[in-house]
């Protein structure tokens, strides 16, 4: 203490702050840690329920969200599959019924085990079987 140039009484204060700096960084690394611990002990089924969005037209929360534009002002909506069907007409690239409608793609929640629907798989399954028919003729 005479070295640096303090009296002992600041020394010790000096030694005190130190020490609770240390502590209080100790509390925090250990809040931290349980943080942690409850994060990974969740479920799977919690983590993705936390993951969830909800639709802007209907509110509901999901895993799957179709991005379109449904209406004049040509604003990007993040829909549910039943309000996108409302929307679109059911077809990707909208109808003459839906003239202000423009897919966009699609938001996953990767937490979920969510699968993503085929559009394509049911024509080309049709065309495919179609093709089998007349060859067996």
């Amino acid at each position: 203490a005479a070295e640096s140039g303090l009296s002992e009484g600041e020394a010790l204060e000096e030694g005190t702050g130190r020490d609770a700096k240390s502590a209080a960084r100790k509390e925090r690394k250990a809040a931290l840690k349980a943080m942690k611990r409850e994060r990974r002990a969740q479920s799977p089924k919690d983590k993705a329920d936390a993951k969830r969005k909800p639709c802007d037209k209907c509110n509901r929360s999901v895993d799957l969200l179709v991005r379109c534009r449904i209406d004049v002002s040509q604003k990007w909506f993040m829909l549910c599959g039943r309000c996108w069907h409302s929307v679109s007409g059911g077809v990707p690239d909208g109808d003459s019924e839906h003239p202000h409608y423009k897919y966009g793609g699609l938001w996953k929640n990767r937490a979920a085990k969510v699968t993503t629907p085929s559009f394509a798989g049911a024509k080309v399954k049709a065309d495919l079987q179609t093709l089998q028919d007349t060859e067996a003729e």
